[in-house]
């Protein structure tokens, strides 16, 4: 929550609502000030206790980094 207002680049926050080592609360609430501000947020949440990425999340990840990225052409 802290230094949100700062964030001005896209962000992607994926978390599972029952991990064990980081609490979803965390990431609700982050996403949810990152919205109330305005600030461009996608969320992505699991119904799982996996703590890091899901092997789909390399193509999600790159799908996205390719709307969000400006191109050179």
């Amino acid at each position: 929550i802290n230094w949100a207002e700062e964030i001005n680049v896209p962000v992607y926050i994926i978390h599972s609502r029952y991990d064990e080592m980081v609490s979803v609360t965390q990431a609700e609430e982050m996403s949810k000030k990152l919205q109330s501000l305005g600030k461009d947020v996608t969320v992505k949440f699991y119904e799982d206790n996996v703590h890091g990425l899901h092997p789909e999340d390399a193509e999600t990840i790159v799908d996205w980094l390719n709307q969000k990225l400006p191109t050179t052409e």
